[in-house]
């Protein structure tokens, strides 16, 4: 019986010529081989590194996706502007352009600059005064935004801030309030969501070929009449950004922190979880991560947890844990920690930087110190957390 195996040189002489067949058709049909593509070429940094992890699978250098569409949601309260406007901060450090579309008004100098740590002379606004003050009105910033860029620089990364897609009107809507309101006029249901299908699907391509990223800052409403199921929905927009985002993350809050001698809120502790996720494994969530109203987030909560679960360290004792290869590099390192609090102390890091895929100690200093005033409140005695209900706690 005729053999129809190939010995060695033949195998080897027909995966050359497989090669060859396959590069040559990327040239002639302005293809790529699959093994030369990067999914995403870069991501954009949250500042905590556990949410960082739970959106790409990366602590440092992790992030919201590049070239994507993301949706964070959540409901009143739950820090989405403080997390847009640390957006901006992960968009300057590589170097590229933030553009923030605040339709809510909602953005206090003073504020981001002390909590999100902007150089406010590197972002560029747009509010209802300036062209967002409708639906229509954002996409169209949005598209010349890219077009003027575009035609002086191609490179640098471009990320949009759109807080929020709830606020946004369309422009029958706005009619409706102005000099040709018509109280005759009747209601046409759908029409923020076929708006919302046309742009995103345009926009869907147009990010990536151009560079550009977009993040959509959204709140949850409640269905009416729901008796089964999650009646928690994202609001506004309809049913296509569900489709279209490559990353939906939704926060909710857990506690809430007050200073206990004054009784006053000093910020929330909020569980962070992504429902869609094309960039790593889904569902991934981190709990604890704390954000300071005054002082802003601090970048070491939540990441005991996310850390276990990522596999990289274990538990070998009670409270305390060891770091596991590769990321221990030979070296038996132990350390203890505290799982109510859900963080890891910044010495412990500094032995073992590659634990949140550091470069070395330097860079994982650089990155700590933007924060340590949330890092010092963390620390303080005199804050509590208590427990905080929130809506969307019982169905996320």
């Amino acid at each position: 019986m005729k053999n129809h195996w190939l010995n060695k040189k033949d195998t080897i002489m027909a995966k050359k010529k497989n090669d060859d067949i396959f590069n040559f058709l990327a040239k002639a049909t302005k293809a790529e081989v699959l093994s030369n593509t990067t999914p995403v070429k870069y991501f954009i940094d949250t500042g905590n590194l556990a949410f960082n992890w739970t959106c790409s699978g990366k602590f440092m250098g992790g992030g919201i996706p590049g070239g994507r569409i993301t949706e964070m949601y959540g409901a009143e309260g739950s820090g989405k502007t403080y997390w847009g406007c640390n957006i901006v901060r992960g968009c300057q450090a590589i170097g590229g352009i933030p553009v923030y579309l605040d339709c809510e008004n909602s953005l206090n100098n003073e504020w981001i600059v002390k909590t999100s740590h902007i150089d406010l002379d590197k972002v560029l606004v747009f509010d209802p005064s300036t062209g967002v003050d409708s639906l229509e009105g954002c996409f169209d910033k949005i598209y010349s935004t890219i077009r003027n860029l575009r035609e002086k620089d191609a490179e640098t990364p471009l990320v949009f801030v759109y807080d929020s897609l709830s606020a946004s009107p369309s422009n029958d809507e706005l009619a409706e309030t102005q000099k040709d309101w018509n109280p005759d006029k009747k209601d046409q249901p759908g029409v923020r969501a076929r708006i919302c299908s046309k742009e995103f699907r345009k926009l869907n391509t147009l990010l990536e070929k151009t560079n550009c990223t977009l993040c959509i800052l959204n709140q949850t409403r409640l269905k009416i009449g729901v008796m089964y199921g999650n009646p928690i929905i994202s609001g506004g927009g309809g049913e296509s950004l569900k489709f279209y985002a490559s990353l939906r993350v939704c926060t909710s809050v857990q506690k809430k922190i007050e200073n206990k001698k004054l009784k006053t809120a000093m910020g929330i502790n909020l569980k962070v979880r992504n429902v869609k996720n094309r960039c790593t494994a889904p569902f991934l969530e981190a709990e604890g991560v704390q954000l300071f109203w005054k002082d802003g987030v601090n970048p070491l909560s939540g990441l005991l947890t996310a850390l276990i679960q990522s596999g990289r360290i274990e538990t070998c004792g009670a409270g305390t844990y060891q770091v596991l290869e590769p990321w221990a590099g030979g070296a038996e390192i132990k350390f203890r920690a505290s799982k109510a609090r859900n963080d890891i102390d910044a010495d412990t890091l500094y032995k073992c930087p590659a634990l949140v895929d550091a470069k070395d100690e330097q860079e994982l200093r650089d990155y700590i110190s933007i924060f340590g005033s949330a890092i010092g409140q963390s620390a303080n005695e005199e804050n509590e957390e208590i427990e905080a209900k929130d809506e969307a706690d019982d169905y996320a």
